[in-house]
């Protein structure tokens, strides 16, 4: 099995009696057969080990120690804003408005503070990561490679977290003991690759992949971290696949991305192509993020156009937080989803701040959006969790969000629709029927049994 066995988040939903796979969320271990949820090895240290196949089509990085212009990169923002600050005050002054500069300074200064700290520890973590004999990528274009990551998850792991040395708590280096940190990250060539895969579906609980596909502004490590953490909150019971394009992981390269995800998708379409032929798995789940959901989506029209299956060819799909067009999502896109897989879930949320900035820039709504935006299309099961707390930007909570994870546990070890879910309400939208994500206060006070 490639993913260890970990506590499941306390406040979750409990799963149904008749599932041999559901753990109980109130603690026990989870119920599977012959044990299959534990790890191939037992680590040294007191962390479990998500194994994490991957494929990408970055660069591959040199493994010399960052140089100077890697420690620009890293504190731009800051001097940026810095710059930005006394080139102001300076102005302020010349006209005699002093107080004014005064409080731009201070306030140039906090907000330069704010981008230097997480820049520090960019810095300090690059460093390290240079140290380890470890294959990198950075956000360059590439060929498309495969390989094996071996991640930690630390015994006191929170579900819906990415643990991460922090400034403020005087870390500077990654330990495996307490924070999500990539081992180990090998190149496989392609036949070893879906040699070792084939082994590990082999001896899995059950014979499926869970494919993730990040979104903008993330970056090869923090991909593979994510997709570790996934698979370790939903005790996924076959092996954990991530995909990584070329993303900056900058917020001000979004038009760089925009580029980068078009150019992606056809390495994106050949490598789940190769998934379905050789992986040996029975069943592939496919989880999208934000911009990633561009390249899925068109690589499963293009599925969807070419295939002369009959029936699925793909299990769950999960597009969270989508950001495409939704007219385009409506028109072109639905209708392929609805023929490639047996279920397609779209998350939406009207708190998405990162959403919201989308559509002021493309002047259109976005599909993750909902309230007036919302997009309701046959074949798609869409769920509106505004009702959830969410992160500031309130876009990652489809990984960052224990409620969120206990449903996706749900959908994908079981299969259930939403109205057999918990803490779904269902509703309608031109006619057309969706779900609202319940808090936790609401979902109690409802009557046993499916929304009505």
């Amino acid at each position: 099995m490639a993913v260890a066995p970990a506590e499941a988040p306390p406040d979750a939903p409990r799963a149904p009696e008749t599932s041999a796979f559901a753990p109980d969320f109130a603690g026990e271990e989870p119920a599977t057969p012959e044990d299959a949820a534990a790890p191939p090895e037992t680590p040294a240290g007191n962390y479990d080990v998500v194994e994490v196949y991957y494929g990408t089509d970055r660069a591959r990085l040199e493994t010399a120690p960052p140089g100077a212009a890697d420690y620009v990169q890293h504190f731009r923002a800051p001097v940026g804003v810095l710059t930005a600050t006394l080139l102001l005050a300076g102005v302020l002054v010349l006209r005699s408005h002093r107080r004014a500069a005064a409080a731009v300074s201070l306030a140039g200064f906090v907000v330069a503070a704010a981008f230097a700290l997480p820049a520090l520890t960019s810095t300090v973590a690059s460093r390290h990561t240079a140290e380890q004999d470890r294959v990198q990528y950075g956000d360059g274009r590439g060929t498309l490679e495969t390989g094996v990551c071996r991640v930690s998850i630390p015994k006191d792991h929170r579900a819906g977290e990415i643990e991460s040395p922090s400034v403020f708590r005087l870390e500077f280096r990654e330990d495996p003991e307490k924070h999500v940190a990539i081992l180990e990250a090998m190149v496989y060539e392609p036949d070893a690759f879906f040699g070792r895969m084939r082994e590990t579906m082999a001896g899995a609980a059950r014979r499926e992949l869970l494919v993730f596909v990040h979104g903008y502004n993330v970056p090869f490590d923090g991909a593979v971290r994510r997709t570790a953490q996934i698979a370790h909150d939903l005790k996924f019971p076959g092996a954990a696949v991530c995909y990584s394009w070329p993303s900056h992981g900058g917020l001000l390269l979004y038009a760089a991305d925009e580029n980068n995800v078009e150019w992606t998708a056809p390495h994106l379409k050949e490598f789940l192509a190769q998934l379905r032929e050789e992986s040996g798995a029975d069943a592939i789940n496919l989880v999208a993020h934000s911009m990633g959901t561009r390249a899925l989506t068109d690589v499963l029209r293009d599925f969807a156009r070419e295939t002369q299956e009959q029936g699925a060819i793909f299990h769950q799909v999960v597009l969270a937080a989508p950001d495409i067009d939704a007219e385009i999502f409506r028109r072109d896109l639905a209708p392929a989803l609805a023929r490639t897989a047996e279920r397609v879930t779209l998350y939406a949320s009207s708190n998405d701040q990162a959403l919201m900035a989308s559509r002021k820039l493309h002047a259109y709504p976005r599909a993750g959006e909902s309230g007036p935006n919302l997009v309701v299309a046959p074949g798609i099961d869409t769920i509106d969790v505004s009702a959830i707390d969410t992160s500031l930007l309130g876009h990652s909570y489809y990984g960052d969000n224990d409620s969120i994870i206990a449903d996706l546990f749900r959908l994908v070890h079981e299969s259930l629709p939403p109205e057999r879910r918990e803490r779904l309400k269902a509703a309608q939208y031109g006619g057309l029927p969706y779900w609202i994500f319940l808090p936790a206060a609401a979902h109690a006070s409802l009557p046993a049994g499916p929304p009505r």
